[in-house]
């Protein structure tokens, strides 16, 4: 019907394709570039910060309370929470598909309700969304190049002018120093004047202020009454005033020194060795990354040329990363295209021919655009992977019907009529193999998870390439075949081979015939030893991507000084300056959730940025890194590809988990286990959070002795706290800048515990009562956090793993820890990474079954008979022979993206299957054939498009497995699958699948009948040859 209407209206065909060229232009500029699809993960954090607070207290009086106001959620899957020093961060895990807008509402609501339990000194609860897009679009590095104050120019002038921009979410300045007025007490004089640090905090909240006193008239006028004192300077604050219980009036000057100065530096930050400050900027989820980079520039390009001392620099800039990668996808797919024209022009050997199949590439490719624009489709790795996918399919229909054409040419002399009668020949075999490629991605809508968000773009273009190119292939293909009227090259290298290959094919074949379950055993067999190759390939949710970037994280035992934390990165810093492949690179302590983990100035992270031309690969560098590092002590260090696909759960570390509901036994079997990995070669930098604790002084109060005192033990401690940390009085407003000012005592006055001996704590009388009478200091080590995941303890050991370790090295190590006897209550868990794998990879599994369960059904339609549908299936399980085995040469695991590689498998291969047995059926009925002649007169006619589609497909693969580095790395796993199975699938298919054919319709009383008939004609024959002989012998 199509093909008649193209013929018929040839002018309407060119309209439309002519629309297809505008409107899939327009597509081309308007769609947006991103790394890969948005990604919503249903997870919430609270994060509130307990100042001065050990890990322990933090659990029990904030991390708890907290995870108690959060169980109530509903769609609540995973609750975990760490127990940091000074920091609680709960991390909530939601089913997919909850609505996280009325989450966000009902948690709010709950921690309200909680906030009374919660200490006075802690933070108000802070809840951050998570969500892929939460990473810094770009980075930069703010240097003084004049006389100005970089922390507060940077903070004031900078940051609002970029937060101006449209798209702009969140910016966070890092490293520098910022001034503030002190207050420093002098000891000697708050003793001599009977004072306290609490008096001289309320004098100083209360002296600068500004406060309303009504009205007053004035002529015909009301004036607003306002009155107050001001303090300009450190110097005016000097001759504050404060009147003695004696009445005696003295000045602030006369206890404490007011001076301006900069608050101590407890994070470090510095870019190729220079000190800066760090900016980084993220953007809006619905914002695009290069528009968004684009204007960032813009703004530090004006910001520069003001000249106003203050230097930007761009550290990191994803859009960068994003043309980069999109650019190696876009470069495969020219590649893909021009290896599919040479195999056409090889196979048809006539340009003409070639160019009627290889218009069905650029007419899908306009089609699939203007789609993806219409869906709200973004060019990213997976969608533009998609379409390079297609490319190799998009000819197969065209190819199938040209080769039509050409037959029934030689039977019509009028091209048109041919074309019209060859479209319509295969338009029911095209249409059925279409449909069971497109319906194995149907079960992919259905999946909410990432994988679902993840995959759902590559998909979909590829459904919208394939229905393009089926109606391509029967209105365009016979449409321009009647235009050019190309002439089949009967004699030609191609044409010998495959005659050749023809002539073994028929051959061999009848060998099969009369071997059946040797056929069938061998088959098995080679099945059986791929799937055995499985747990040497390995598993992992997320292939990293070659970005160029190496994040080296080192954590140190927390309440390590700044000054010691910068004297352990210098040596790494001239590890990494050293590197000849290496473009720039920056290092920030304080900076991220890692340095968390430790306190502010127990972590530092240094990014360093390769070269686009390196010599030398990103893994080879970082495993001449690990072993540079590994001997070093005192720290911990992790040497990393830095990457968006890296944030999925990609990981080239071990992990294991451990949990009980008590910590005593559970940091016990946490000790065995880090023991144990510390003796495996392959392994290192093995460590836990209870072996990197965090050493403390803790002051016991005696309640009995304070209360004889006159104090309560929560006063002694808050008086103590406020001794050592300082107090934030206020804030004066001088110079067009705000000045905190804060009240404490010299820094060197309580710098060791001895010094703690000689504090004092007033009580309600006004007595001073010492700190040691009350109380005493006791040493301990406390973990570095406390982990818990629903209730229960976790503890987990990670070690990183060496680029020469065995394949199944994760798979040893944990069957060797789980034979450990650990204390009783003890019980090795999964990872989150791990769960998350296990999750991801049985949704892909059981959508890839559902997709086959589908295109069994279409076929069963097709041919009005499970059982051909259920031979045409036995070509599924071919494929997986090749696949598997390409992945353990290849070296690739079994990921996410592989997995729909054997999803798209599993709709392609049966393609092959569907066109060779529809022809054998057809020959059967139409000409009378035995089924052992259909099938090989089938297999030798179908020869040569079976292999010019698989070789079309196959060979648009191929530069997905050549292309090196960026993040079109992630799809060499899919693009292995697809050719290994479409190798082994089409040489089996051709050579095993008459075999199955045969055996399945041993029950055909038709062929049963036809079988007696030639057993008896073979047994007469040989008879007949018996006596002949021996005929001859009595001669």
């Amino acid at each position: 019907m199509l093909t008649k209407l193209a013929l018929k209206r040839p002018v309407s065909i060119c309209i439309l394709l002519a629309a297809l060229i505008i409107f899939g232009g327009s597509a081309i500029f308007s769609t947006p570039l991103e790394l890969i699809p948005d990604i919503d993960i249903p997870m919430l954090i609270v994060l509130t910060t307990y100042g001065g607070a050990a890990p322990q207290d933090v659990e029990e009086q904030v991390s708890q309370k907290i995870e108690d106001a959060a169980s109530t959620l509903e769609g609540l899957k995973n609750i975990q929470s760490s127990s940091l020093e000074n920091i609680s961060l709960v991390m909530l895990e939601m089913e997919y598909g909850t609505d996280m807008q009325q989450a966000h509402v009902d948690l709010s609501n709950n921690l309200e309700m909680y906030s009374r339990e919660l200490p006075d000194d802690a933070s108000t609860p802070t809840i951050i969304e998570m969500n892929m897009n939460s990473m810094p679009v770009m980075v930069f590095s703010a240097t003084t190049t004049g006389d100005v104050d970089l922390k507060y120019y940077v903070e004031e002038e900078i940051v609002p002018e970029l937060e101006k921009l449209t798209g702009v979410a969140n910016i966070d300045v890092y490293g520098g120093q910022e001034d503030y007025i002190s207050v420093q007490l002098v000891e000697e004089k708050m003793k001599q004047y009977r004072l306290n640090m609490s008096t001289v905090i309320s004098l100083v909240e209360n002296a600068d202020f500004s406060l309303p006193a009504g009205s007053v008239e004035r002529g015909d006028y009301d004036l607003t009454l306002r009155g107050g004192v001001s303090y300009k300077t450190a110097d005016d604050l000097k001759n504050l005033p404060l009147t003695l219980s004696t009445g005696e009036i003295i000045h602030l000057s006369d206890i404490a020194n007011v001076f301006q100065t900069q608050k101590k530096l407890d994070t470090l930050s510095r870019y190729n060795g220079e000190q800066n400050v760090t900016i980084s900027v993220t953007k809006r989820q619905s914002a695009s990354t290069m528009s968004v980079t684009g204007a960032l520039r813009k703004a530090a390009d004006r910001i520069n040329s003001q000249n106003m001392g203050v230097e930007l620099s761009v550290i990191s800039d994803q859009s960068d990363t994003i043309k980069s990668s999109l650019s190696s996808v876009a470069e495969t797919m020219i590649y893909a295209v021009l290896l599919s024209m040479i195999v056409l022009f090889i196979f048809f050997g006539d340009w003409r021919a070639s160019l009627i199949v290889g218009s069905s590439i650029p007419i899908s490719l306009l089609v699939t655009l203007i789609a993806m624009s219409f869906m709200g489709f973004s060019f990213n790795v997976l969608s533009l992977g998609g379409l390079v996918i297609g490319v190799g399919m998009m000819v197969d229909n065209s190819i199938v019907v040209i080769e039509s054409c050409f037959r029934l040419k030689t039977k019509n002399a009028d091209y048109k009529q041919a074309a019209l009668e060859g479209a319509g020949v295969v338009a029911s075999s095209i249409l059925a193999s279409t449909i069971t490629t497109v319906v194995v991605f149907l079960p992919m809508a259905m999946i909410q998870g990432m994988s679902g968000q993840l995959f759902s773009q590559l998909c979909f273009t590829i459904v919208f390439s394939l229905i393009a190119s089926l109606i391509s292939a029967l209105t365009v293909a016979p449409l321009v075949f009647s235009w050019l009227q190309p002439i089949e090259k009967e004699v030609g290298l191609v044409q010998k081979v495959m005659d050749k290959l023809a002539t073994v094919y028929s051959r061999f074949l009848p060998y099969t015939f009369r071997h059946k379950f040797i056929v069938v055993l061998l088959a098995v067999a080679m099945l059986a030893g791929s799937v055995a190759l499985v747990p040497a390939i390995g598993m992992e949710l997320m292939p990293e991507g070659d970005e160029g970037t190496i994040a080296i994280d080192v954590t140190t035992r927390p309440g390590l000084k700044v000054e010691k934390l910068n004297e352990k990165l210098i040596p790494l810093e001239e590890m990494v300056r050293a590197e000849s492949d290496l473009d720039r690179y920056s290092l920030s302590s304080g900076s991220s959730m890692a340095a968390m983990s430790g306190g502010a100035s127990a972590s530092a992270t240094i990014t360093a940025y390769l070269k686009d031309d390196r010599v030398r690969t990103t893994s080879e560098i970082i495993d001449e890194w690990r072993e540079r590092t590994k001997n070093i002590v005192d720290c911990d260090i992790s040497i990393s590809s830095s990457s968006q696909t890296a944030s999925m759960g990609s990981s080239s570390d071990i992990e294991i988990n451990l949990q009980a509901t008590g910590r005593d036994e559970l940091d016990e079997a946490a000790l065995m286990v880090e023991a144990f990995l510390r003796k495996n070669p392959y392994l290192s930098h093995v460590t836990s959070s209870v072996s990197t604790g965090d050493p403390q002084a803790e002051v016991i109060i005696d309640p009995v002795k304070a209360s004889a005192n006159g104090l309560v033990p929560a006063q002694v401690m808050g008086t103590l706290y406020t001794i050592m940390q300082g107090n934030d009085a206020a804030t004066f407003h001088t110079g067009g800048r705000d000045y905190d000012v804060i009240v404490e005592y010299p820094p060197e006055r309580f710098q060791t515990v001895n010094d703690l001996s000689s504090l004092t704590v007033t009580n309600a009388a006004g007595l001073e009562v010492p700190l040691l009478d009350i109380a005493s200091i006791e040493y301990s080590n406390s973990p570095q956090s406390i982990t818990r995941k629903n209730d229960r303890y976790l503890v987990t050991v990670t070690g990183q793993i060496a680029s020469n370790a065995p394949r199944t090295i994760v798979t040893d190590v944990n069957a060797q820890v789980a034979a450990l006897e650990f204390p009783a209550g003890v019980e090795l868990t999964q990872s989150a990474n791990m769960e998350s794998q296990i999750e991801e990879l049985t949704s892909l599994l059981m959508a890839t079954l559902t997709g086959i369960l589908l295109v069994f059904m279409v076929m069963a339609i097709q041919f009005e008979s499970p059982i051909f549908s259920l031979i045409v299936m036995f070509c599924i399980p071919f494929a997986l022979i090749g696949s598997f085995l390409s992945l353990f040469v290849a070296g690739c695991k079994i990921s996410m993206p592989s997995m729909m590689g054997f999803l798209m498998l599993g709709g392609i291969v049966v393609n092959n299957g569907i066109l060779f047995i529809d022809t054998a059926n057809t020959m059967r009925r139409e000409q009378s054939l035995s089924a052992e002649d259909a099938l090989l007169t089938a297999g030798m006619l179908r020869m040569r498009p079976i292999f010019m589609t698989t070789m079309t497909t196959i060979l648009s693969m191929v530069p997905l497995v050549v292309v090196q580095g960026g993040n079109a790395e992630m799809m060499k796993g899919m693009a292995w699958v697809i050719i290994g199975g479409l190798i082994t699938s089409t040489i089996l298919t051709l050579l095993l699948l008459p075999t199955f054919f045969l055996l399945v319709n041993r029950g055909d009383p038709e062929e049963r009948a036809a079988r007696r008939a030639e057993k008896l004609a073979a047994r007469r024959l040989k008879r007949e040859e018996a006596a002949a002989k021996k005929n001859q012998g009595r001669r």
